[in-house]
């Protein structure tokens, strides 16, 4: 019966057609008719969750059900509908008008698979046939712990990179998992930082998670929890892990050695603790000293010791006695004989450096090159370095007789002569001719000065001396005949 406003509702028998969209079409007495398009799909059943582990309660939950009709679950083959509901019929078995229903039930086994939940339906009410209308997969996996450990120096300093290695398995057998959590405590765990995002894969099981420690890090304990899963159809596992280490405040009289550079990364072996690595800029390192090819760094976590190839130390320049060192942690300025510097050899003005850092050509003037002797046709050639011989006659080579040039062009300012004579300026001027001087004797002639070549560092110049001439304020007489100073004046004057 229509109302008043000639609308009506009333539910109605949904028989068992194939699926599909059908008219549903209404007439009343008077002939006035109306049409509405109506799909029949098959029921739905879904259910809440759809894994579990053992004896669990799972919601069913259904829609497209006929309405009025109890549904009876199966699972697989044991029905999983309560007996009690059943037969009291109720009304969560029961769909809805709109074909809906809700239903929770225990499953009744454990064993890991992969199960079938059906719904069955009588499709009439006059039939007591059950048909299977809908059904839905029921996941029953094995719950079981996955072990996992975490392993990191039991030690570590301010600036460098403290590394956790996590190593995860599952029946003794290594798995990669799902790493949910990693997270460092320190300041007795009133402080944490999350390394999530730092952890990397080595191999199956193996992970890295590094953190570089701050050079203002406090000391302390340090702790890193992690959390790992894993899932398979029919596994689930999980498992925690833990690792702590000590932040120290130097490394000093550790007798700690650096090992490698990689992207200024050193690696440090500290005995009694293995190794560690270190950012070398975070540590300040710099090089202090060498001494052979041992070279010593200085960081803020203490001395280290290292091999000159480690730092890549080279010899770059050398001034006298002082070599010039570069390497990748800076520059040193050390004596010459730190790193066994010595004179190899020289080719014009060009010198050969051999050291423990290698080969290095410079100016023979940078160390102080001179010839100081000649023996024939060699020449012995001194420096800060040593001295080398080199063949200055016919039968040596032109390479050896311009070095020996070069050497002596090379000393810098020489003397204009070996023996200067200079007349003695008289006391006031006279046009008389100036007294003549007794002849000296034998005894109170001039002495040859000899000078050594490594006091004087200046050649010899082969030219007699030659006088000369001091202008006065008044013009002086001078004798065509000049006689020779007094001994002493000469003697002086020659030097």
């Amino acid at each position: 019966m229509t109302s008043a406003q000639g609308s009506f509702s009333m539910p109605f028998f949904v028989p068992n057609v194939p699926n599909g969209t059908y008219s549903v079409s209404v007439i009343d007495a008077t002939g006035n008719a109306a049409t509405t398009p109506f799909t029949v799909a098959s029921p739905i059943l879904t259910l809440t969750p759809d894994r579990t582990t053992g004896s669990s309660i799972i919601t069913a939950k259904g829609a497209g059900f006929q309405p009025y009709s109890p549904v009876i679950l199966y699972l697989e083959d044991i029905m999983t509908t309560n007996l009690v509901d059943l037969m009291w019929a109720s009304e969560n078995l029961m769909p809805q008008v709109n074909g809906s229903f809700e239903y929770s039930f225990v499953v009744p086994i454990t064993n890991p698979g992969v199960y079938n939940v059906a719904a069955f339906q009588a499709l009439s009410q006059s039939s007591s046939d059950l048909k299977k209308v809908a059904s839905a997969s029921l996941t029953v996996f094995e719950k079981i712990p996955l072990d996992a450990q975490v392993q990191v120096g039991s030690v570590h300093f301010r600036g460098e990179i403290a590394e956790f290695y996590l190593k995860t398995a599952l029946m003794g057998k290594l798995v990669d998992v799902n790493i949910d959590k990693a997270t460092l405590y320190f300041l007795n765990g009133s402080s944490e930082e999350d390394l999530l995002t730092g952890v990397t894969r080595i191999s199956t099981g193996f992970y890295r998670i590094p953190y570089a420690i701050q050079n203002l890090a406090p000391l302390g304990t340090y702790a890193l929890l992690a959390q790992a899963s894993y899932q398979t159809l029919l596994t689930q596992a999980s498992g925690t892990a833990s690792g702590t280490f000590l932040l120290s405040p130097t490394l000093t009289a550790q007798n700690a050695q650096l090992l490698n550079i990689d992207n200024n990364i050193g690696t440090i072996l500290v005995p009694g603790l293995d190794t560690i690595k270190a950012n070398l800029t975070a540590i300040d390192a710099k090089l202090v000293d060498i001494d052979g090819k041992v070279a010593t760094v200085q960081s803020d976590i203490g001395v280290l010791k290292t091999g000159i190839e480690t730092i890549n130390a080279t010899l770059v320049s050398i001034d006298g006695k002082v070599a010039t060192v570069q390497s990748n942690i800076g520059i040193l300025k050390t004596d010459v004989r730190t790193i066994n510097a010595t004179l190899a050899s020289i080719d014009g003005k060009v010198a050969t450096i051999k050291s423990d850092l290698g080969n290095l050509k410079t100016s023979i003037d940078s160390i102080h090159a001179r010839v100081t002797s000649i023996d024939g046709d060699m020449a012995t050639v001194s420096s800060d370095l040593g001295t080398v011989k080199l063949q200055t006659g016919n039968s040596g080579s032109q390479n050896s007789i311009a070095t020996i040039f070069a050497i002596v062009a090379a000393i810098g300012a020489t003397l204009s002569a070996l023996m200067i004579y200079r007349r003695r300026t008289p006391s006031s001027p006279t046009t008389a001719p100036p007294k003549e001087s007794p002849p000296p004797t034998p005894e109170e002639s001039p002495t040859k000065v000899s000078i050594q070549p490594e006091e004087v560092q200046t050649p010899i110049d082969p030219t007699p001396p030659t006088a000369i001439a001091i202008p006065q304020e008044q013009p002086i007489a001078v004798e065509s005949q000049p006689t020779p100073p007094p001994p002493e004046e000469t003697s002086q004057q020659q030097t």
